[in-house]
């Protein structure tokens, strides 16, 4: 489906779109390798930024009652944790893991 905003500031691009949600953000993927941040419930846009994995993001995950980390992966079994904070994305290095097996989307 396609959400549109104020002043046309589309909100979910056509394609294959991932999302993930917390208590008051939306995290938009379009496929593209950029991750838009939104507020919740207005969906006014705050950031958007881009994750350091091969590929385009296959899946993502939030806690519904938290302000994350997002859990992010791509079809080569990398894993990465990403902090959402006020100014953006911020990876948590340390966090960085690859699967011994390869999701199958």
């Amino acid at each position: 489906f396609e959400s549109k905003m104020a002043e046309d500031d589309t909100v979910i691009d056509k394609g294959d779109v991932k999302l993930a949600a917390g208590l008051s953000r939306l995290v938009v993927s379009s496929g593209n390798g950029v991750l838009r941040v939104y507020s919740l419930p207005t969906l006014e846009r705050r950031y958007e930024g881009s994750v350091d994995l091969p590929g385009s993001v296959i899946e993502m995950a939030m806690g519904n009652r938290t302000e994350g980390p997002l859990l992010v992966s791509n079809s080569a079994g990398d894993l990465a944790l990403i902090e959402l904070t006020g100014s953006g994305l911020h990876e948590i290095k340390e966090a960085r893991r690859r699967l011994d097996f390869v999701p199958n989307n």
